[in-house]
């Protein structure tokens, strides 16, 4: 199970692409700066959950996103980035045990570690 987290702060323009284009994750984390847009709508509206919360800084705020999601395999994404259509095929080759070359990083396992 994959999910995604984005942290957003006025993205209406940006974000619609983006969600659309991890529309093949089991979760979608957006952590949301107070906009006074329609990001948080346009984020509901695609299927994210999404929780408000005070800017904490650039690297806080991605660790509140990545704390948000609900699988230990998490993608992280700003607004403007895309996943293409090709990277997105080869998650559905790594879920039917396919070898893709493709490197996620499984969160629990590395901060399991990092408590030793």
């Amino acid at each position: 199970m994959l999910s995604v987290a984005i942290i957003t702060k006025n993205e209406e323009e940006r974000l619609p692409d983006c969600l659309k284009s991890v529309h093949f994750a089991d979760d979608i984390a957006v952590i949301d700066s107070e906009s006074t847009d329609q990001t948080i709508a346009i984020a509901k509206n695609l299927g994210a959950r999404i929780f408000i919360e005070p800017w904490k800084g650039y690297a806080r705020q991605k660790q509140s996103a990545v704390d948000h999601c609900l699988y230990d395999w998490v993608l992280i994404l700003d607004a403007d980035e895309r996943v293409p259509p090709a990277t997105a095929a080869v998650r559905y080759s790594t879920d039917s045990g396919c070898s893709s070359g493709l490197i996620l990083w499984n969160w629990a396992s590395w901060k399991d570690s990092t408590a030793l």
